[in-house]
């Protein structure tokens, strides 16, 4: 694989370790299943985000969004992929997601990774979104919800101003 290829690479539940080690060497830490949302953000890393879209063309652009320098970015493919990678141990600083119908599975998720690691910054966005999406999505845990198409320096703003309150928690 090659390039941008093998940045789009299907990560599979357990190559979630090595998906997520960080580029400095550092060894993810081990979980710890009776308290896993004590794991917290590195202060001085650059934020991990996991980046989730079923359409590779709106994946790519959300990518592309994303100054390389800025985030380290880890494409995920599947619904199972995402509940896993919270589930890890991992450092996970936020998860930028495209909901999909249907909707409730979606924000069932968000609660679940909002249970499990609550300072995960999570910014939905969607195509279908109107107010009530966008309560609904708040009260259930994320930051925010955000509608297609992505206008860069309001997505940008909106994830700088979540993973800031997270970090600062």
């Amino acid at each position: 694989m090659s390039g941008a290829n093998a940045k789009m690479q299907k990560f599979s539940a357990p190559a979630f370790s090595q998906a997520l080690e960080p580029a400095n060497g550092e060894i993810c830490p081990e979980p710890n299943p009776a308290s896993p949302q004590q794991i917290l953000p590195y202060k001085n890393a650059r934020p991990r985000l996991l980046l989730f879209d079923p359409d590779p063309q709106d994946r790519e652009a959300i990518l592309h969004l994303l100054p390389a320098d800025s985030y380290e970015r880890i494409p995920i493919l599947t619904l199972s992929e995402i509940r896993a990678a919270v589930s890890a141990g991992c450092r996970i600083d936020g998860i930028v997601m495209n909901l999909e119908t249907p909707l409730e599975r979606w924000l069932d998720l968000v609660s679940y990774i909002k249970e499990i690691r609550p300072k995960v910054a999570v910014i939905l966005i969607s195509r279908l979104a109107d107010e009530e999406l966008w309560i609904e999505s708040i009260q259930r845990g994320a930051y925010d919800l955000l509608s297609k198409p992505l206008e860069k320096n309001e997505f940008l703003r909106v994830l700088r101003n979540a993973l800031e309150k997270y970090r600062s928690e």
